[in-house]
């Protein structure tokens, strides 16, 4: 058989016309499917679903500025008291200190303990000394 520079050798045109056509078609139908590896079109944008998980964060962001904002005023109003006032009433005989329950039994019991503490203290300086300071000097000389 005759083989031109890029055809196959083959042994009917009819069937080397056919396999041919469908090589074509697979070649086609893999052009039509292949993808690209480089993004030529823009982004799609944010779905609503990433609005609605906003919307919560935003709802939080304003509770809490608006809480900043009415501890802000409280201050103010604070601060413009005491500059109008000449002598600030910082003591307010309305505020309830807190006191121990146990306050009395602590106090007469630290009373006791510095009694006893005194009287161990007058007994030993009314005690005379075991060593003579002045008989460690003789026989040191």
């Amino acid at each position: 058989e005759f083989k031109m520079k890029n055809q196959r050798l083959v042994s009917s045109k009819l069937l080397d016309r056919k396999w041919r056509e469908q090589e074509q078609m697979i070649h086609k139908r893999k052009l039509r499917e292949v993808q690209s590896a480089i993004r030529t079109q823009q982004r799609k944008p944010y779905a609503p679903t990433v609005t609605m998980r906003n919307a919560k964060k935003d709802a939080m962001l304003e509770r809490r500025y608006t809480e900043i904002e009415r501890e802000n005023r409280i201050l103010l109003e604070k601060m413009s008291n005491i500059m109008q006032n000449p002598r600030p009433n910082l003591y307010n005989p309305m505020r309830v200190e807190k006191s121990s329950l146990n306050r009395v039994q602590r106090k007469h019991e630290l009373m006791k303990i510095t009694v006893e503490n005194q009287a161990i203290l007058r007994r030993l300086q009314e005690k005379q000394p075991t060593y003579s300071v002045t008989k460690w000097m003789s026989e040191f000389q």
